[in-house]
């Protein structure tokens, strides 16, 4: 399977093993800011892409990871071509460098075939909460293209208790961003 990732400033190519003679489609990815933080990039922590089910979307890539630790710039967007198929996928994106007072941590796991849309839970754990969507099964049609959007939104989580409890564990030298910008996202078929 040949798999290219295209921006406006870089290109990354991957190259897999042919792995079926299907006709590829193309899956694109793009991001917008509507939060008035003037952001310039989101960062992919991971994409992973696999046939069988993954269970849960904070896992480790068990399959094929896309892209890994990609910094998805203002206007970039990435486009990956991908056999025909129902597949399962993982799409995380976290920015919780410190180098602002926000953070941005979500899940997005594509595993559920019996949803129709993707349902969304703030999940209030560990020392970072996070978004997590549960959405249907990634479907790719020959020749169509199916498309993510990510939409960084203007509602923001303050977690200041976890942020205080990671001064404190590291005697102050990580600094922790106490906001947590939530995300939102459109995915069309390749059928709309």
């Amino acid at each position: 399977m040949f798999l290219l990732l295209t921006s406006c400033t870089s290109i990354l190519k991957k190259e897999y093993p042919e792995t079926s003679n299907k006709e590829k489609g193309k899956l694109l990815i793009s991001w917008t800011d509507d939060s008035g933080k003037n952001i310039s990039k989101i960062r992919i922590r991971h994409l992973c892409l696999r046939e069988k089910k993954i269970t849960d979307p904070r896992s480790s890539c068990e399959d094929i990871e896309l892209a890994w630790q990609y910094d998805l710039r203002k206007n970039d967007q990435i486009e990956i071509f991908i056999p025909e198929g129902n597949y399962s996928a993982r799409l995380t994106i976290r920015e919780n460098s410190g180098d602002s007072d926000y953070s941005l941590v979500t899940y997005f796991g594509f595993k559920e075939p019996t949803n129709s849309q993707c349902s969304l839970s703030f999940v209030q754990s560990d020392f970072l909460p996070y978004d997590r969507f549960d959405c249907p099964n990634l479907e790719i049609k020959p020749g169509k293209t199916t498309k993510v959007k990510i939409k960084v939104t203007s509602k923001q989580e303050a977690w200041g208790t976890e942020s205080l409890l990671v001064a404190i564990f590291s005697l102050g030298l990580i600094a922790s961003p106490s906001q947590l910008i939530h995300l939102d996202m459109e995915y069309a078929p390749p059928n709309r």
